[in-house]
């Protein structure tokens, strides 16, 4: 049975107001909005296209890091925090 869990190095990065450009995970879309607070790639095509995009629009990447490192300062509800444990 697969264990699903959000990366500690993204809730740093995210803290630290890093751009965060991840692959599709369960957990990251349960605590955080794609487009808002990070960037969820899809594919390697995908990964490319939203790379060359962000780097010609860096206040937007701004914008994404700023929010995201104020949803990761953010309390996270118990439900949302507990459902890659529960899963396991």
């Amino acid at each position: 049975m697969p264990c699903y869990q959000a990366k500690p190095a993204g809730l740093r990065g995210a803290f630290l107001r890093a751009f965060l450009l991840v692959d599709r995970q369960r957990d990251v879309i349960a605590l955080f909005e794609d487009g808002k607070h990070l960037v969820i790639f899809d594919d390697e095509k995908d990964l490319k296209d939203k790379v060359a995009y962000y780097l010609a629009h860096p206040a937007q990447r701004a914008e994404i890091a700023s929010q995201g490192r104020e949803r990761a300062r953010s309390p996270i509800p118990m439900s949302s925090a507990s459902a890659g444990f529960l899963q396991c």
